[in-house]
């Protein structure tokens, strides 16, 4: 997730932060990757539902919609948070599968970030 996203929505963590992975997305903006004791998305509530549904990332919004096999590129579907490498992998295939569908913004332009596709 974007850097200043994750500052700003600090104060909603529902779970226990074992670990958080900056990494730089270009020359500017930074993202981090959280890692919780669970592997669950940190903003994920007890009850299943969102901490800050009305306000989640673009990629939180696509999920589910669309693409009949969309997955999610920060979280595995075991509910793992992945890890930069994985993450470029999962845009990457879902970069394919957009093409293949004709839409190219929902890839390339997530959470605000223009993503490089090498």
């Amino acid at each position: 997730m974007p850097e200043l996203f994750v500052n700003q929505y600090r104060d909603y963590f529902q779970r226990e932060v074992l670990k958080e992975h900056e990494y730089s997305i270009d020359e500017i903006e930074k993202a981090i990757t959280i890692l919780t004791k669970d592997s669950k998305c940190v903003f994920l509530k007890d009850d299943k539902t969102c901490a800050i549904y009305n306000d989640r990332p673009q990629p939180c919004r696509d999920f589910g919609h669309g693409i009949g096999d969309m997955e999610c590129h920060r979280v595995a579907p075991s509910g793992r948070i992945r890890n930069p490498e994985e993450v470029k992998r999962a845009l990457k295939r879902l970069q394919k599968a957009d093409n293949v569908a004709g839409d190219s913004d929902i890839v390339k332009k997530v959470s605000g970030i223009q993503y490089k596709f090498i």
